[in-house]
């Protein structure tokens, strides 16, 4: 049988959210904005817990400068992509090098290989799904025992503020976990969901929401103005 010419694909070309001309630049304002509130707020938050000796509670160190819990996370990352990256080169592109998304992601790249990716759609199952199960029993384990020991104590002012602080965290974790479950998230929604909204909670959560938070960053605020 006659073997027919085909071009392997080593450049491929992202779609964006959009291909509306008139929307990519306000788009583009609207998502810098988000990222610098995102930056700006955890940066922020970090220095506060930093510099405010009544802050130094073991919430706040472990949100604001536990090095090793940073380090694990982006190790963790690191090997996992590198893992799927590793696999990645076992597949040949020859159908088309346009990929409709508005990030590099692994999955779009399945779509459109030309070598059966059934071994990568494992492996992305495997590993995603077993790092998944293992922080959602770590939060609900954690959870639970934080309500146990809300629970014992018998401070009805201490327990409105311990399950008001509990339950943003929980809605924001919901929020982190509820799209795996759902199909009605488009292959824009999910991403956009977990690269802009989760990022820009943190900050809202431990600071808007908790009254240490903003009397420290009034009386910071009141020595410098």
């Amino acid at each position: 049988m006659e073997k027919k010419n085909v071009s392997l694909m080593t450049e491929f070309v992202l779609t964006g959210l959009t291909d509306h001309q008139g929307l990519q630049v306000p788009l583009f304002l609207v998502f810098l904005v988000i990222y610098l509130i995102t930056i700006v707020g955890n940066l922020g938050l970090i220095v506060l817990i930093w510099n405010d000796p009544h802050l130094h509670t073991p919430m706040y160190l472990f949100l604001g400068i536990c090095i090793r819990l940073l380090v694990l996370s982006f190790v963790g990352g690191f090997l996992h992509s590198l893992i799927h990256k590793g696999i990645l080169l076992r597949l040949t592109f020859c159908n088309s090098n346009i990929i409709h998304h508005f990030y590099c992601d692994i999955i779009p790249l399945f779509k459109i290989s030309c070598t059966d990716p059934s071994i990568n759609f494992l492996m992305v199952f495997i590993l995603s799904g077993s790092i998944q199960v293992f922080t959602i029993v770590v939060v609900l384990v954690s959870y639970t025992l934080v309500v146990f020991t809300i629970l014992k104590k018998n401070s009805l002012k201490g327990l409105r503020k311990a399950f008001s602080t509990c339950g943003a965290h929980l809605l924001s974790a919901s929020f982190y976990y509820s799209p795996f479950s759902s199909c009605i998230w488009s292959r824009y929604d999910g991403s956009l969901f977990y690269m802009v909204l989760i990022p820009v909670l943190n900050p809202i959560i431990y600071s808007l929401r908790n009254k240490q938070v903003i009397d420290s960053l009034t009386k910071v605020l009141k020595r410098n103005i």
